[in-house]
């Protein structure tokens, strides 16, 4: 399925929202209001007021008819080929891709590694982490959720000379991910990092042209090489050698074994997910904010987004993250008092000009 998938966004929470009472009062219509507003055919903002026992929270969105033959979606990063140090605002995000709108995605490091699956035209940028959920358009701008697993079968040939297969398989469990939170075997490609400080515990071996050139433990230059592998000083990554040559074959498995996980804090929240009629929404939640916006708990979002229609939704970075830009205008108010830099973004291209 993953050939036929164009974009692709890791997320902490997976919500197939059940059947529940909504929690909001509703009563009082002073509690709650909601505007709907066209922005152009297939494109229209959403604005709501609601509240909880905390106070009152501010909701943007945007509803996209995915099937409209002026709407593609897209993945917004600053430069593919430099990602570590090269963050940008969503608003330059949008209008770097010439976008009409786009909101936050991935959760990302401090140097602006993305953490989790995120793919662009069908090129992977970074893999899955923690076992989370993402989202995915095909070219037929079909959704897709899914918890992916992917990981590469490394075969190995060993000899200067010579090269003669030998009987060691090992399994990448990492793609590009940050070094300390991948347990395991990691391999990092050079767009992610320029010169990689290893922890005590950790080894990387450095492969250029498919073979292992040579073996770091403190500090390595990436882009003089093709790849890293990096692992523990005990793991089977160890078991090979300089010279060996590696042969990966990358596997993903889709899982649909969800698991949902509460968190009962209270903060901005951007999510995205879709209705009953395939229309997808771009959702914006402000917090931190006491007497403006208190922002939600995971449970209050999924309820929240089951009350707007949305069968199925996802969980994105929130925080000072949350962003959502629409025409070159930032259209809520993000709790640091501006728009923080962020790593990767997903945008909604808009062009009368397609067939």
């Amino acid at each position: 399925m993953l050939k036929f998938i164009s974009i692709l966004f890791f997320n902490v929470v997976f919500f197939v929202l059940p059947t529940c009472a909504f929690s909001f009062d509703k009563n009082k219509q002073d509690k709650y209001h909601s505007e709907r507003t066209k922005i152009v055919d297939g494109i229209y903002k959403h604005y709501i007021k609601t509240s909880t026992a905390r106070g009152p929270v501010i909701v943007n969105a945007l509803e996209v008819e995915l099937k409209h033959k002026n709407i593609s979606i897209k993945v917004g990063i600053s430069d593919k080929e430099s990602i570590r140090h090269n963050k940008n605002t969503l608003a330059q995000l949008v209008k770097s891709g010439m976008s009409i709108a786009g909101l936050n995605a991935n959760y990302f490091t401090e140097d602006g590694i993305p953490i989790g699956v995120l793919i662009q035209d069908e090129s992977w940028i970074s893999g899955p982490l923690f076992n989370r959920v993402a989202i995915g358009f095909s070219k037929d701008k079909d959704v897709f959720f899914e918890q992916l697993s992917r990981y590469g079968i490394v075969s190995v040939e060993r000899g200067l000379f010579k090269k003669k297969p030998i009987p060691l398989m090992l399994q990448i469990d990492c793609l590009n991910a940050p070094v300390n939170l991948c347990d395991d075997i990691n391999i990092i490609e050079y767009s992610l990092a320029e010169k990689l400080k290893l922890p005590k515990e950790k080894f990387a071996y450095a492969v250029k042209e498919g073979c292992i050139k040579s073996k770091d433990t403190r500090k390595v230059n990436v882009p003089e090489h093709e790849y890293l592998l990096v692992g523990n000083k005990d793991s089977d990554l160890s078991k090979l050698h300089r010279w060996d040559c590696l042969n990966i074959q990358w596997i993903t498995e889709p899982d649909w074994s969800i698991r949902f996980q509460d968190k009962d804090f209270y903060a901005p929240r951007s999510a995205i997910g879709v209705d009953l009629k395939g229309n997808l929404f771009l959702v914006a939640v402000d917090g931190r904010q006491a007497g403006y916006s208190v922002g939600f708990s995971l449970i209050e979002l999924a309820k929240f987004l089951q009350k707007m229609g949305l069968y199925t939704a996802i969980n994105l970075d929130g925080g000072g993250s949350t962003t959502l830009v629409l025409n070159g205008e930032v259209l809520n108010q993000p709790s640091n008092g501006e728009e923080r830099s962020i790593s990767n973004a997903i945008l909604i291209n808009y062009s009368d000009s397609q067939n």
